[in-house]
């Protein structure tokens, strides 16, 4: 079993982190707001048949994104890029206070 979630970042562009955890883990809820998101959402539940890396899940997530109609509202990413550095992301929060 698997989640894939959405994390909301809002940048200059909002920025969604899409990422995966097993739901079978009892430290999946710790580990999605440990990523101090202003928004979180979980975009689906999946019980896997095959085998399936969780990082290819998130990439077939982000492919379908980046090619329907929220593509120029939003960046769309997989992993902690320059722009959503732990810097940044405490200052949003500070900003926020």
């Amino acid at each position: 079993m698997a989640a894939l979630y959405m994390l909301l970042y809002p940048l200059s562009k909002p920025v969604v982190k899409l990422g995966s955890i097993s739901v079978l883990s009892s430290k999946s809820t710790a580990m999605l707001w440990a990523q101090a998101p202003a928004h979180t959402r979980v975009a689906g539940v999946f019980h896997l048949r095959k085998t399936v890396g969780l990082e290819d899940l998130e990439e077939r997530a982000r492919n379908i994104l980046e090619s329907s109609s929220y593509a120029p509202i939003f960046r769309f990413v997989t992993k902690r890029g320059k722009n959503l550095s732990s810097r940044r992301i405490v200052e949003m929060w500070i900003d926020r206070g």
